[in-house]
C-alpha cells in the first residue's frame, strides 16, 4: 500500500483525521505509528499505532476501530533556554519541532506597543513545540527534505509505499507547483532516516536516471 501523507483517517468514534506525520524505527525501517491530525484542530493530534489502523477504499482511506480519544496527544510544549535541549525520558523521544520566542510583558506605553522578553536577551527562554514519539523512532512530515549523497536536495516525501508495516520505497516529491512528479525510491537506496530528514545512498544524477515518474495533480 502506499501511505500518503494527508491520507485520510475515520475513528470508530466518529472522528476524522489526516496522516499529518509517519513515525519510523529506523534500523528496522518499519512504520511504527502516525500523527493523526483533527483537520481543524492541528494541536489535537494523536499517535496512533500503524497495527490499530486498516486499510479501506482501495488505499484511499485508513479506518481505525478504537476510538480517536484514546490515543495519547502527540504535541507537547516546554520552555528551556536557547543553548538548552529538550530532556527526553527512557521511553520517548523528541521528533518535529518549532521553537518561537515569548515575551512576559507586553502591553501599551504612549500608544506604542512594546514587549519585554522572558529573562532578558542574555538569558532568554524560548518555547518549543514538538511531537514525543517512541524512543529511538523518527518523524518525518510532507516538507521534509530529501537529500543525496552529494547534498543535494532533491525533493520533500510525499509517503511511503509498504508492505504491511515494512518500508519498501520512499515517495519523493518534486518539481514545481505547477508540474510535481513523484519517484518511489528502493529502501536499499536510502543512506539514513532521520527526524525530519531523508538521506539517499545515490547522487542526484543517479535520481535523475531513475524511471520516468508520474505526474501529480494536485487542487
Amino acid at each position: 500500500m502506499k501511505l500518503e501523507l494527508g491520507l485520510a483517517v475515520g475513528f470508530v468514534s466518529g472522528d476524522e483525521g489526516i496522516v499529518a506525520d509517519v513515525v519510523i524505527d529506523p534500523h528496522a525501517r518499519k512504520v511504527s505509528h502516525v500523527v493523526v491530525q483533527p483537520r481543524h484542530h492541528p494541536s489535537e493530534a494523536r499517535l496512533v499505532p500503524m497495527s490499530d489502523l486498516v486499510v479501506e477504499d482501495a488505499g484511499d482511506r485508513l479506518a481505525c476501530h478504537t476510538a480517536f480519544d484514546a490515543f495519547p496527544l502527540v504535541e507537547m510544549t516546554r520552555f528551556v533556554r536557547m543553548s538548552e535541549p529538550i530532556e527526553t525520558a527512557d521511553d520517548w523521544d523528541v521528533g518535529i519541532e518549532h521553537a518561537m520566542a515569548y515575551p512576559f510583558y507586553a502591553g501599551d506605553f504612549d500608544g506604542v506597543e512594546w514587549a519585554m522578553l522572558r529573562g532578558g536577551a542574555d538569558a532568554q527562554e524560548i518555547g518549543v513545540t514538538f511531537h514525543r514519539i517512541p524512543k529511538g523512532d523518527v518523524e518525518i512530515r510532507r516538507e521534509s527534505e530529501v537529500r543525496t549523497r552529494d547534498d543535494e536536495r532533491v525533493g520533500t516525501v510525499d509517503g511511503f509505499l509498504l508492505e504491511g508495516d515494512h518500508v519498501t520505497h520512499v515517495v519523493l516529491e518534486k518539481g514545481h507547483w505547477w508540474g510535481r512528479h513523484e519517484i518511489a525510491i528502493p529502501v536499499s537506496d536510502v543512506a539514513s532516516v532521520r527526524n525530519d530528514a531523508i538521506t539517499l545512498d545515490l547522487t542526484a544524477d543517479e535520481v535523475a536516471a531513475l524511471p520516468r515518474p508520474r505526474k501529480v495533480t494536485r487542487p
